[in-house]
């Protein structure tokens, strides 16, 4: 593509109309046309100096840096496709065109902005064959008209999402069609729509899907209902504007906020359709009788009118042509009634890495933020450096537009990042100063309010309940922990649902189909300010309580396919967990705080959140020194060994040494002959991990004799594991691959798929030291795709490395580099060193054999660089490139963890015989 001009620019777009009904019958017959078309068009546009930005579908976006150019190209294009003979099943290919002239923002070799928007709802209000100018245009064109060409007059128009009308003039060519129908604006339909003064974002399918509802004869009331601020007026007043043509006696927008009776909703009625005298009953039928014909009423904000739900029935009956679309916080339960739940805005994900920013742009909470903040801060644009920043505060706001536009008013007084840092107090923060928005909607605060207010007393108190929940809880916890004092006049369920339909709580369902209840983040702050304290310490208690026995039910499950069932129920429930392991280690319940830390233990590991679970055995011991408390040994020693576990993963080795003793003592102290024996193991690790092989034999002796006693089949397949390890550390590798499959056999017996993903790892690295790679390399794929279906972190990022090295040994470097990558992140993300630092001398190598392959070239090593003038490389030169290829935060964090000084050491030596 030739490059952009930037400046004052005229923009040609166009379409062809009625493309969709001729690809639904004659898709060959329109793929042939379609090609000839693009053919022709690009032709007349180049002709004319016109350079082609953007296609999309069959619709083309041309720039000019000359309007006449622009118009001349139009014409020119106009004639070629009239003379053109095309296929008869699909007939004459009309196309409308549209031109406008200004300045645009010109970013990633495409343009942004009002002009943009202008000429495409031009060319939205044209027809097939027509070409349209703006007033600016024509401006610039009249002067060199051709003789054959007229300029008409359309007149000012109203456009869809534009604040103010525009003059739209006709470019009509004599020896072609001159007469048209009217322009498809909203001045086709007598209507009352109250002008935009920002634009219209997002919500393409929400839009579409109401669109093609209120198209349908069957429908003649829907409801769009969604929380405070999640842009259910908005939304209603966009679809009014799409149909004007399905409704041409009119558009009526009714609002209702203020309104508490059906006297008032009559009144209001009255006034937007422009009856002026009249009282009660006598008012209602004259407003009835002037809603003659295809009409629309868009009423909004009717939750707290008691009486709407009658009189828009009435209005339905009494008047058979006219069709009601209502924005609530409730459903109406009028029979005939479609719901539309208008959803919160889905904000991406953070990253890690870099994120790509022109995706990030198309993201529609991302999108709302960085245009309202633009328009406080002109110079506003969104960049890597605030990018996550915008990410977590859409995040953090649940995607609901109304309090990402009042934080992006905040903008020229707090940048991304400090706001950031104020969300936990989002209430306060989020305070509006435009004076347009209702009432209602000048704070975050008013617009709960405002739903909270139209609860009765047993929802309210329920409602507040809700809030111990962090992310949302299933019926069961809720019928637990929650109480209410009149418990015999109320049932939770029906509760649950009046707050669903109410939109305070959001209703998903599990896999299962059981109900989930969720509260925004926003309603859950509101709902604990209004919760008092001695009630608080009380929920608090019961949700620690709940969660405790939670677990305890996922300890006693065997392994196998509801074990797997669950693991995915507490990802689901784990900030909840989190919660109550905080409260538990803050406010004494220590013992409690040890049950729940034991059993997330497994949860953890799977899950690949060793520094988590680390962190939370350390607040917990910390917690029992600060409350004196007494604690039952028995947990205790369960405690300290499960502590020891993610001690040495994460190569604390004093301090996983240290308790696994403590724990084998208290252990050996009970006779609790399961917990010492897995002390026992706890002990083979640490040595094992230090190369102590004599004393790991020794402790896993123990451990299996222990294990023989109590007739633990799964202790002692996890033994045999074990076992295999050593021998592979001692080089005894036909043993260790015999200790190996008889462990094997026994989990795929037990059908604990966690541990046969992690016994095919160990295998496939046995079978690869005996260079038996074929063997080895099918055996990481199936771990690999075992431990994928089950989110097993540890065995996904072991598979890889494996399945990296074969990728090495075949030569087929740009895999063992994607390979190498994506386990090193895992391993990252679960602060796994050992896993760490054998990806970094993995690539390291890697470097080292494309440094090899090149010599003395200046060579693409990893995906950047390496001057080969440099003999030997520098150590500075390597790590910099490998910061290029992992990324700033990636490197920084394992520079941060101590792993980049000895990967330096590991570079010197990869490099020091070149």
């Amino acid at each position: 593509m030739p490059e952009l001009p930037t400046g004052t620019l005229t923009f040609l777009f166009t379409d062809i109309e009625g493309s969709t009904v001729r690809w639904e019958h004659f898709p060959t017959e329109m793929r042939q046309a379609l090609a000839r078309h693009d053919t022709l068009m690009r032709a007349c546009l180049q002709r004319y100096g016109g350079i082609v930005f953007k296609t999309v579908g069959d619709a083309f976006y041309a720039v000019f840096s000359s309007a006449p150019s622009a118009l001349a190209a139009a014409i020119h294009a106009q004639e070629t496709l009239a003379q053109e003979t095309w296929d008869e099943h699909i007939g004459q290919l009309r196309v409308r065109m549209a031109l406008h002239t200004g300045e645009a923002e010109y970013r990633d070799n495409d343009y942004f902005g009002q002009t943009l928007n202008r000429v495409a709802r031009i060319l939205s209000a044209g027809h097939g064959e027509q070409i349209l100018l703006s007033a600016t245009t024509l401006g610039l064109v009249r002067a060199t008209l051709p003789d054959d060409v007229v300029i008409q007059d359309l007149g000012t128009h109203h456009l869809k999402d534009i604040q103010l009308p525009e003059h739209i003039y006709q470019a009509t060519i004599q020896h072609l069609r001159t007469t048209f129908p009217a322009l498809k604006t909203l001045d086709l339909s007598p209507n009352n729509l109250p002008a935009q003064l920002t634009s219209f974002i997002g919500r393409t399918r929400d839009r579409e899907a109401v669109v093609h509802l209120l198209q349908r004869a069957d429908v003649r009331l829907i409801t769009l209902v969604g929380p405070g601020g999640v842009g259910k007026t908005r939304l209603g007043m966009q679809v009014a504007a799409d149909l004007a043509e399905t409704f041409p006696h009119g558009l009526y927008f009714v609002d209702l906020a203020a309104i508490h009776d059906q006297q008032g909703i009559i009144n209001a009625l009255a006034q937007a359709i422009g009856i002026a005298k009249g009282e009660g009953h006598l008012l209602l039928e004259q407003v009835k009788g002037a809603l003659r014909g295809k009409i629309l009423l868009l009423l909004d904000n009717v939750e707290q009118v008691q009486d709407a739900p009658q009189l828009v029935r009435e209005l339905l009956l009494d008047i058979p042509d006219i069709t009601v679309l209502v924005t609530s916080r409730s459903v109406l339960h009028l029979a005939g009634e479609h719901e539309y739940r208008v959803r919160t805005f889905t904000a991406p994900q953070a990253q890690r890495r870099a994120p790509d920013l022109a995706e990030l742009e198309h993201n529609e909470a991302i999108s709302l933020f960085v245009q309202r903040a633009r328009a406080i801060k002109t110079d506003f644009c969104l960049t890597q450096a605030n990018a996550h920043d915008i990410i977590e505060i859409c995040q953090q706001l649940d995607g609901l537009p109304l309090a990402i536009e009042l934080a992006a008013a905040r903008v020229n007084l707090l940048p991304p990042h400090a706001m950031v840092k104020r969300l936990g107090q989002r209430l306060r923060l989020l305070h509006g100063q435009d004076q347009h928005r209702s009432t209602r909607h000048q704070t975050l605060r008013e617009t709960i309010e405002w739903s909270y207010h139209l609860l009765n007393a047993a929802e309210e108190e329920f409602f507040q309940q809700l809030a111990i929940f962090r992310k949302g809880c299933t019926l069961e916890a809720a019928e637990y922990v929650c109480q209410l004092a009149a418990p015999a006049e109320y049932d939770p369920l029906d509760i649950l649902h009046s707050l669903v339909d109410k939109s305070l709580l959001r209703l998903r369902e599990n896999e299962e189909g059981e109900p989930r209840f969720e509260m925004l983040y926003t309603m859950r702050e509101f709902a604990l300010e209004h919760q008092r304290e001695e009630t608080l310490a009380l929920l608090r208690h019961r949700h620690a309580e709940y969660y405790a026995d939670l677990m305890q039910r996922f300890k006693s499950l065997p392994a196998g396919s509801e074990q797997k069932h669950w693991l995915t129920r507490l990802e689901v429930e784990y900030e909840n967990m989190l919660d109550a392991l905080h409260w538990c280690s803050t406010h004494g319940n220590i013992e409690d705080g040890f049950h729940l830390a034991e059993a997330l233990s497994y949860f953890w590991w799977v899950r690949g959140r060793l520094h988590e679970g680390q962190h939370w055995f350390e607040a917990l011991f910390h917690a029992l020194k600060r409350e004196n408390q007494v604690v039952s040994d028995v947990v205790k020693a369960k405690v300290l060994e499960r502590a020891s576990v993610f001690a040495c993963s994460q190569d604390d080795f004093a301090r996983a040494q240290a308790w696994a003793e403590e724990s084998l003592s208290l252990s050996q102290q009970l006779d609790e002959k399961e917990i010492m024996s897995k002390a026992y193991v706890a002990l083979a690790n640490v040595a094992l991990r230090q190369d102590k092989f004599a004393l790991a034999s020794t402790h896993l002796e123990e451990s299996v004799k222990l294990r023989q006693i109590v007739g633990d089949v799964r202790g002692m397949a996890g033994l045999l594991n074990n076992l295999g390890n050593m021998a592979r550390q001692e080089r005894n590798f036909a043993r260790a691959a015999l200790l190996h499959e008889r462990s094997l056999g026994y989990f795929r017996q037990l059908e604990d798929d966690v541990a046969v993903a992690a016994v095919l790892n160990n295998l496939a690295e046995v079978e690869w030291c005996r260079d038996r790679r074929a063997q080895a390399l099918a055996l990481y794929t199936e771990s690999l795709q075992l431990s994928r279906t089950i989110h097993y972190s540890w065995g996904i990022a072991s598979s890889l490395v494996g399945l990296g090295d074969g990728a090495f040994a075949r030569a087929e470097y740009e895999e063992a580099k994607h390979l190498y990558k994506e386990s090193l992140h895992l391993f990252q993300e679960m602060d796994d060193r050992a896993g760490i630092t054998t990806c970094l001398e993995n690539l390291t190598t890697l470097l080292k054999r494309l440094r090899e392959q090149e010599e003395a070239q200046e060579v693409e090593v990893v995906g950047y660089n390496i001057d080969s003038s440099l003999s030997p490389i520098s150590t500075t030169s390597t790590i910099e490139n490998l910061r290029a290829e992992l990324g700033d935060q990636l490197f920084n964090a394992l520079r941060t963890a101590g792993h980049i000084p000895s990967m330096e050491a590991s570079i010197l030596d990869a490099f020091k015989d070149i």
